[in-house]
């Protein structure tokens, strides 16, 4: 679902005439390039980022992808106390976020 939200936001930049098509072209072929080529992890959606992704929705009021997202987030940063920024450009995502106590990009 991530990865549909960051192209989502390309795109929408476009329809709010914030970037042109060529612009946002470029923006999406890199971002793929990059996943491609290991430089963001794709992992499934496990039982306990579900499980998390309800609490979320739940205690922030966010939609079921922003919740996804921040559940990702926090578990991320349980395993590994060093996770403990999220890419965020959502309003209320953000919001959430930083209510969890995790910084943001971009800042």
């Amino acid at each position: 679902m991530s990865l549909a939200e960051v192209l989502a936001a390309v795109w929408g930049k476009v329809v709010r005439a914030e970037l042109d098509e060529r612009q946002a072209a470029v923006l999406d072929r890199a971002f793929v390039a990059d996943v491609r080529g290991g430089r963001f992890a794709v992992l499934p959606v496990a039982d306990a980022v579900i499980a998390r992704s309800l609490q979320c929705v739940r205690r922030h009021r966010l939609r079921g992808a922003d919740a996804v997202q921040l559940a990702s987030a926090l578990l991320a940063r349980e395993a590994d106390p060093g996770v403990d920024t999220m890419a965020v450009f959502d309003r209320r995502l953000r919001t959430a976020a930083v209510a969890e106590g995790l910084a943001l990009l971009p800042a």
